[in-house]
């Protein structure tokens, strides 16, 4: 006996073919075709909108971090909506994983530049005292 869906050799009585799965013995069940559901699609697109706005807030925080406090704000702001994701979705992946990242990368940089230009102001006004003469 042959399967009529594929052409495989069937033992007879058998009931499915072990190939392709259809159903050769009796009466043939109706075929069912799954139907992909709209909201999750709008889903997975809102999930990708996020993750990219994520990944772009990184990317500036990393980009600015040597001006020192936009650095600091746009990388907080990237670690907190990573943290939104992540406890919406039950873990962090792709992009917001970048941006959570470049982000930490972007807060801590934008820190030690605000460190450091602040000691450079402390120094310079500490010089300049230092010259000037009392008469």
């Amino acid at each position: 006996m042959f399967c009529t869906n594929c052409g495989a050799q069937i033992n007879d009585g058998t009931k499915f073919c072990p190939k392709c799965g259809v159903q050769v013995g009796g009466e043939q069940a109706p075929v069912v075709t799954p139907v992909e559901p709209v909201v999750e699609h709008v889903e997975a697109v809102k999930v990708q909108d996020n993750s990219t706005s994520i990944m772009v807030l990184g990317i500036l925080a990393l980009a600015l971090c040597e001006f020192g406090i936009p650095g600091i704000i746009l990388g907080a702001i990237a670690k907190k909506k990573a943290n939104k994701f992540a406890k919406d979705h039950g873990m962090i992946y792709g992009k917001a994983k970048v941006g959570r990242i470049l982000g930490n990368f972007g807060f801590i940089i934008g820190i030690v530049m605000t460190v450091f230009v602040c000691i450079g102001a402390i120094a310079s006004c500490v010089s300049y005292l230092d010259n000037v003469y009392y008469y």
